[in-house]
C-alpha cells in the first residue's frame, strides 16, 4: 500500500502503467499480485525480457575510505571491471529489461572513482534507464562532479546512521585509520550542501539509516524534517557471513555486537515516524525483506544471491551473458531473491 501511495504521488508515470494494466485500481488498491517467481517462472515479460520492471543495485567497487562494522560489500578488494566490461553490463542490464539502477560500494564518490561514476551515471540514463541512482557515506560528493555529471542522475543516496560523533566512530563510520570521529558538525554540514546540490541540478535525495544495538534509541527524525528527502529508508542491521561477519573477516569487521532485535528495530521506526513531517517517506525493511529483496551485481559483474546469511555469486555477466547469469541466480540454494518483495526495491 504504501509503494502505491508513493508512486501515485511521484512516480505517477508507473503508477498509470500498473493500471492500465489492471494491477491497480484508482482507490490505490493492488487487484492481483505478481505470482511468486522460480526458475520456471522467472520475470519475462511479453517480449521475452527477463528482468522486466526491475530494479539492479550494481555494486561496481567494494574499495571505501571508511571502516562501518556493519558494512554487506565490504573492502576485501580494490579491483573493478574494466570500462568496456562495466558498459557491457549497464547494456545487458537494460536490454533486458531492467528499469532502474543504483550505483554503490565500497565509496562510488571515492576521487578516483569520479570520472568513473559519472561515465556510468551518463551510461546509463543515456541508454534509456528511467532511475539512476547513486548511494554514498557522503565524504566526498563535490559540486563539480554535480556540474560535470549531475543533469544524468535521479536520486542522491546518502547513508546517515546517527548525528552523535561517538555513535558514529563506535560503527566505524569515519576515514580508515583514524582514532578520531567526525564531529555532528561537520557531518550535519555535508548533508545539508548536498542536499542543497540535489535542489540546484534537480535530483531527488534519499537518506539510508540503519538501525544497530548504538542507535536505536537515537531520534533523527528533526535533521530528516529539515533535509526533506523523498525518501527515508530504515534498514535493521544485517549479518552476512563473509561480509561483515565470520572467519575472514577482520577485527574491526564484526556486526554481531550491534545486532537489534524486531522489537528494538520497530521501536526506532515508530519513534522517529510520528515526529516526521510526511511519515509515508520512511521505508523500513528488516532482515527477512534485506535478504532477498534485492538484485545485486558486484564489482566484477556477477549476480550475489545473499538470501541465506550470506553472498553467493553466479559467474560474471560480462563472461556468459546476463541470461546465463540471471539462470544461476534463480537456480541457487536460497532462490535468489524474492521479486514481488523487490520490484520496486530501490525507490
Amino acid at each position: 500500500g504504501k509503494v502505491l501511495v508513493y508512486l501515485s504521488r511521484f512516480a505517477p508515470q508507473h503508477f498509470k502503467a500498473l493500471e492500465a494494466c489492471g494491477l491497480v485500481s484508482s482507490k490505490l488498491g493492488p487487484k492481483k499480485c505478481f505470482p511468486p517467481q522460480t526458475p520456471s517462472n522467472c520475470a519475462v515479460d511479453d517480449e521475452g525480457k527477463i528482468l522486466s520492471g526491475t530494479a539492479v543495485n550494481f555494486h561496481f567497487t567494494r574499495k571505501c575510505n571508511f571502516e562501518c562494522k556493519f558494512c554487506f560489500h565490504a573492502a576485501h578488494t580494490s579491483s573493478i571491471l574494466p570500462r568496456e566490461q562495466r558498459m557491457s553490463v549497464l547494456q545487458q542490464l537494460y536490454d533486458e529489461g531492467a528499469e532502474k539502477i543504483n550505483f554503490a560500494g565500497g565509496e562510488p564518490f571515492l576521487p578516483s572513482y569520479h570520472d568513473i561514476l559519472g561515465e556510468m551515471v551518463q551510461q546509463a540514463k543515456q541508454i534509456g534507464f528511467s532511475s539512476v541512482s547513486v548511494i554514498t557515506n557522503n565524504s566526498h560528493v563535490t559540486a563539480e562532479w554535480f556540474a560535470k555529471y549531475g543533469r544524468f542522475l535521479d536520486i542522491l543516496g546518502i547513508s546517515c546512521d546517527s548525528l552523535d560523533a561517538v555513535t558514529n566512530f563506535r560503527h566505524g563510520r569515519h576515514p580508515a585509520g583514524s582514532r578520531r570521529a567526525l564531529s555532528s558538525e561537520v557531518m550535519v554540514s555535508r548533508l545539508r550542501s548536498s542536499a542543497q546540490l540535489c535542489r540546484d541540478y534537480g535530483v531527488m535525495l534519499k537518506i539510508n539509516t540503519v538501525v544497530t544495538s548504538i542507535n536505536y534509541l537515537e531520534v533523527m527524525s528533526d535533521v530528516i524534517n529539515c533535509l526533506r528527502p523523498m525518501r527515508w529508508k530504515v534498514f535493521q542491521v544485517l549479518p552476512l557471513e563473509g561480509e561483515n561477519h565470520g572467519q575472514h573477516c577482520g577485527k574491526k569487521q564484526n556486526v554481531l555486537p550491534l545486532v537489534v532485535s524486531e522489537e528494538q528495530f520497530e521501536y526506532f521506526v515508530r519513534r522517529n515516524a510520528v515526529a516526521l513531517w510526511d511519515p509515508s517517506i520512511m521505508k523500513p525493511e528488516n532482515n527477512r525483506l534485506m535478504q532477498a529483496s534485492y538484485l545485486l551485481v558486484d564489482e566484477q559483474g556477477r549476480f550475489l544471491d545473499a538470501s541465506l546469511g550470506k553472498k553467493s555469486p553466479t559467474r560474471s555477466i560480462a563472461e556468459v551473458g546476463v541470461r546465463q547469469a540471471f539462470r544461476e541466480l534463480v537456480s541457487s540454494s536460497g532462490g535468489g531473491f524474492h521479486r514481488d518483495e523487490f520490484l520496486w526495491g530501490i525507490l
